[in-house]
């Protein structure tokens, strides 16, 4: 996802980053600046206490912060799993703060703040790495569901195509 999110300007955390920093008079100013950009967009409060609160989906967070914090969900979930524990949401929260999100809002990580690469030929990269997936019997399935409920007349393999004859 940050990959076609990098081919549009209107989504790259590097812009927004670089204005915060922009308005600081010296390094340490800067870097407070930067903090409190990285931590609007995620914790919203320095312990998060309003999380995703203005959440963006921008190149940079994607990959840098939610990518990182979904893989410790799951690793965590395995590991109540493995162990035989049930699910401590208060250990969990404080254990994901320390480890994934706090750190990432007191980075000074740089980001991209130009866009990387054609986002059709990106598309089209995607779609081809992930059509054997949608051609699963398990989504056929679904699509199958979401036509008998009237929601959808068109199957998106064919849809892309369509569209992508365009370009």
């Amino acid at each position: 996802m940050d990959q076609i999110l990098s081919a549009n300007d209107r989504f790259l955390v590097g812009r927004w980053i670089e204005d915060a920093r922009s308005w600081g008079s010296d390094d340490s100013e800067k870097t407070l600046l930067e903090y409190n950009a990285r931590n609007q967009i995620t914790l919203w409060g320095p312990d998060g206490e309003i999380r995703d609160y203005a959440s963006k989906q921008w190149a940079g967070v994607v990959a840098g912060y939610y990518k990182p914090r979904w893989e410790f969900y799951a690793s965590w979930l395995v590991e109540c799993i493995q162990n035989k524990t049930q699910f401590d949401p208060n250990a969990f929260a404080e254990q994901i703060m320390a480890q994934v999100e706090s750190p990432w809002t007191k980075s000074t990580s740089p980001y991209p703040t130009e866009p990387q690469g054609n986002p059709v030929e990106i598309s089209r990269a995607l779609f081809s790495k992930y059509l054997p997936v949608l051609q699963h019997p398990f989504f056929d399935k679904l699509w199958q569901q979401a036509q008998s409920k009237g929601k959808s007349h068109t199957q998106p393999e064919r849809l892309y195509r369509r569209r992508m004859k365009q370009f």
